[in-house]
């Protein structure tokens, strides 16, 4: 009797220990909120009375895993202001029959869910997010609505960047952009690029533009900008240092200070609705007494002097009067400019040389005399030869 009641005993304990543990997997469950099976039977989602849904601000954020979350955002800064055409997602935590991906059209965002548009143009996410979420709480859709915009696509904010750049097209401004990064973003500089690029914009966002002279002793551009002191204020946006057409002004700046990108003055900022033109570049023209007369052109950053010029024709020709070389120039107000120039001294070095600027023409003129005197001494050799042919076969 005494050996089964020990073993009675012994038996007895793991039986207690089970159902103690099973005890406490109850209890642990029921203070977690959640059912034995998992299935979420309070997930943090409660219905009212009324029938509206409340997110509980305890729940965990879990966001959407829709469509929208899958698209790529753009990282505008915090201060960034939307406008119509912008692309945003709209998040609402918990709530994934809420997530929207919407366009600010005209100044309004509308979402289906809410009676009313919402204004958007001129709003940050931040408080476009405000906005959502008061109107989430006014119509009793959510008693704790977490909402999360996020920018998926910047459209507001053009700038046009044309003209001789590998890639033309058209940036977002969703943050601060200068003439040289517009630049690059459009692929660079073509190869046939000259000197000179134009921005155009509204006098009101030029006003504090002042870029430096461009006079011919400081600015290695062979393409001259229409003006030699640009300073865009009121005034000056009236008179030929800035040319304005309905309302808008252009200014000249030099390709070589840009790309160099440390002077404020040529690598100016821009603003949304600018156009960004970079100008083909400039050719000059030979003729006359020169080897390979023609046109060649002045690549992007390069200037092109009578020296580099006489070197790519290949000089001139015997009958050439070099000596009395001359350069036809003309301005911009229509005028034509006549520069004579010494060409054996300059390619001695005797002489400076001198920079050319599109569209001039440097032209050799012809020695009759020399002309006539090489022609006859070819007659005479070709005479010769023949009179020599015909001894022999005699």
């Amino acid at each position: 009797m005494m050996r089964q009641s020990k073993r009675t005993k012994t038996t007895g304990r793991p039986r207690a220990a089970i159902a103690l543990t099973g005890l406490i997997l109850c209890a642990g469950l029921a203070l977690s909120g959640q059912s034995p099976a998992g299935g979420g039977a309070t997930s943090g989602l409660s219905s009212g009375s009324s029938g509206v849904a409340a997110i509980s601000p305890m729940s965990p954020l879990t966001p959407d895993s829709g469509s929208n979350m899958n698209l790529s955002m753009t990282l505008v800064p915090p201060n960034y202001t939307l406008g119509p055409g912008d692309l945003v997602a709209i998040t609402v935590y918990n709530m994934p029959e809420l997530n929207r991906t919407a366009v600010v059209a005209s100044k309004n965002l509308h979402l289906s869910y809410l009676e009313q548009s919402l204004p958007a143009e001129g709003l940050t996410t931040a408080q476009l997010r405000q906005e959502i979420s008061n109107a989430l709480r006014q119509q009793q859709i959510l008693v704790f609505p977490q909402v999360d915009v996020s920018v998926l696509s910047v459209q507001s904010r053009p700038i046009t960047v044309i003209g001789a750049v590998v890639k033309p097209s058209i940036i977002q401004e969703y943050r601060p952009i200068t003439v040289l990064e517009a630049i690059i973003q459009a692929g660079g500089p073509a190869p046939n690029a000259g000197n000179t690029v134009v921005v155009t914009g509204p006098a009101s966002d030029l006003d504090t533009v002042t870029p430096a002279n461009n006079n011919a002793g400081s600015s290695p551009d062979p393409t001259p900008a229409p003006a030699s002191s640009t300073s865009f204020s009121s005034q000056a946006a009236a008179s030929p240092s800035g040319h304005k057409i309905t309302g808008l002004v252009s200014l000249a700046l030099p390709l070589t200070q840009v790309l160099a990108g440390t002077d404020p003055r040529y690598n100016i900022t821009l603003h949304a609705g600018d156009y960004v033109r970079l100008l083909p570049g400039g050719q000059v023209y030979t003729a006359g007494a020169v080897k390979h007369p023609g046109a060649f052109p002045i690549l992007a950053g390069q200037t092109l002097s009578i020296d580099n010029l006489v070197s790519l024709t290949g000089g001139w020709l015997p009958y050439g009067k070099p000596e009395k070389a001359f350069i036809v120039r003309h301005d911009a107000a229509g005028g034509t400019h006549i520069i004579h120039v010494n060409l054996p001294r300059i390619m001695n070095r005797k002489d400076p040389d001198v920079d050319l600027r599109s569209d001039d023409i440097l032209y050799i003129p012809t020695s009759t005399w020399k002309e006539t005197s090489l022609f006859g001494a070819k007659g005479l050799a070709t005479s010769a030869f023949w009179a020599l042919g015909y001894l022999i076969i005699k």
